[in-house]
């Protein structure tokens, strides 16, 4: 990449970029292994990246991404040009909640991560042998896992509660595996969410928190 004018980005060793063209503007490249992805607002900057990566190495160019690393794209291009593309994991969250056997559980669009009137703080602990507790664990960290790269893909409304349940993944009890199906009805309930890039406008962003107060 270095020959080709790329720097490696200070804080994702996978994300390089840089101005090939001068004058035009910057390519950014996205690296895992053998799969690549690369975005610059100049067509002509693409087209000339491209022929300077097939000059280097055997590839293949297969036009606008449509899945990378179990991310789905999907693109829609407006007649005035704006560009809107949604970032999905479908497949892989109902993937999720067939490892936690939920394929069966009952769907509601008012379901939250969060269990109504049960804190995570409020779990009883059990106390167990760690022969008798290991098996929690290694269900803890297997879950955990699965949901954490969904987390970080498309799904950053997961990470609060997922945090919370990972803080009790040397230590866990019943209850927390408990917590951890709950979430994943919910994540069964909200398979379809995704992340949505837009040129157009950005709306403003509000929400509201509501701390129930003892009186």
């Amino acid at each position: 990449s270095p020959e080709i004018g790329l720097t490696q980005c200070k804080n994702d060793p996978c994300i390089y970029y840089g101005t090939i063209i001068p004058g035009q503007p910057p390519i950014y490249l996205g690296i895992y292994v053998d799969d690549i992805v690369y975005f610059s607002a100049s067509d002509d900057v693409e087209r000339y990246f491209e022929q300077a990566l097939k000059q280097k190495i055997n590839v293949d160019f297969m036009g606008d991404a449509e899945f990378f690393l179990g991310l789905k794209f999907d693109w829609l291009i407006s007649p005035t040009g704006d560009v809107d593309c949604r970032i999905s994991q479908e497949a892989y969250a109902n993937s999720i909640v067939d490892e936690l056997g939920l394929s069966q559980a009952n769907v509601s669009p008012l379901m939250t991560p969060f269990r109504s009137g049960f804190p995570l703080d409020t779990i009883p602990h059990v106390e167990m042998s760690s022969e008798a507790r290991a098996p929690l664990i290694s269900k803890m960290q297997c879950w955990l896992g699965m949901i954490n790269w969904l987390t970080i893909g498309t799904r950053p409304d997961l990470a609060t509660i997922f945090s919370l349940i990972a803080s009790h993944t040397n230590n866990p009890s019943p209850g927390h595996l408990d917590a951890i199906k709950h979430l994943g009805r919910y994540i069964k309930s909200t398979a379809d969410l995704g992340l949505l890039f837009s040129s157009r406008r950005n709306v403003p962003l509000e929400s509201y928190v509501h701390f129930p107060v003892n009186t």
